[in-house]
């Protein structure tokens, strides 16, 4: 075969002409949002492999066809950030997100409800002990405000699913080079999806790492296993 004709497109993460052999996993994500939509949560997986196997272009094709099914997408790359950062990168990721469930001029209580928790959540302490948050927003839910992370990370995904919910969307997490993050950062992503799950919310988590991300996630958090995949 010529190469200019060579469906294989070794870029990272760009698309090629056919994809091919991810019939499973495929059908699997579409199962998990039907599911959670209907308020029967399936297990959310977490894509591994080696690099160059198409992880990230299944992430993306995962994107397309959320968006096609109604379902708001929050994407990122996961980096190796302190809390206040990952708190940060979160925070703005979600704020889209609240917004692309319904403008803000028709925002309802519960999505008002979901951004005080969103800035109570990005707030962050300055050495003296001042108060500063990213959002413009000033009346606080009093949720999301403990700093201690795995609390406020759960508080903050229950209520924005709870606004997701009340207006028949779901909201799924693409995070790539999941593996980037950091342990407590991990465990509090875990803690948080397993809350959503428990209350039959519309909130799915797809990641995709490295092959170690299988047992640094088992490590993290012992019931892993019943709450993802690891094709």
């Amino acid at each position: 075969m010529k190469y200019i004709d060579d469906p294989y497109t070794p870029n990272a993460g760009a698309k090629p002409t056919v994809l091919a052999g991810r019939e499973d996993e495929l059908d699997q994500f579409e199962v998990l949002l039907a599911r959670s939509m209907k308020g029967r949560p399936a297990r959310s997986m977490i894509i591994t492999g080696l690099r160059g196997v198409g992880k990230t272009v299944l992430l993306n094709e995962f994107r397309e066809r959320a968006e096609r099914s109604g379902w708001v997408t929050v994407e990122f790359e996961a980096s190796k950030h302190d809390e206040g950062r990952f708190r940060q990168q979160i925070a703005m990721k979600l704020r889209t997100a609240l917004l692309r469930i319904s403008s803000r001029a028709r925002w309802d209580e519960r999505l008002e409800k979901a951004a005080r928790v969103l800035s109570s959540f990005s707030m962050s302490f300055d050495p003296d002990g001042a108060i500063s948050a990213s959002l413009n927003i000033t009346d606080f839910a009093g949720l999301a405000y403990s700093q201690v992370l795995e609390y406020d990370l759960t508080e903050l995904l229950v209520s924005v699913g709870e606004a997701a919910q009340a207006h028949k969307r779901g909201v799924v997490l693409l995070i790539d080079e999941i593996q980037f993050l950091d342990r407590n950062q991990l465990e509090s992503l875990i803690m948080a999806i397993h809350k959503t799950v428990q209350r039959a919310l519309p909130i799915a988590l797809v990641g995709a790492g490295l092959p170690q991300i299988a047992e640094l996630a088992r490590d993290a958090k012992s019931y892993s296993e019943r709450l993802f995949t690891f094709p």
